[in-house]
């Protein structure tokens, strides 16, 4: 595949969904609940 994509000249990105993570439930309800205040931008590492 990434042959492919090189030979086309075009990018591929692989993307881990993370929907099944147990820990983002909490997150969610804590930044639902404004937890965090304003948040302006997030980085994260998934190990």
């Amino acid at each position: 595949m990434v042959k492919a994509y090189d030979e086309a000249g075009v990018h591929l990105f692989v993307v881990k969904r993370n929907r099944r993570n147990t820990t983002l439930p909490f997150l969610k309800k804590a930044i639902n609940a404004g937890r965090f205040g304003r948040i302006y931008m997030v980085t994260v590492n998934v190990f």
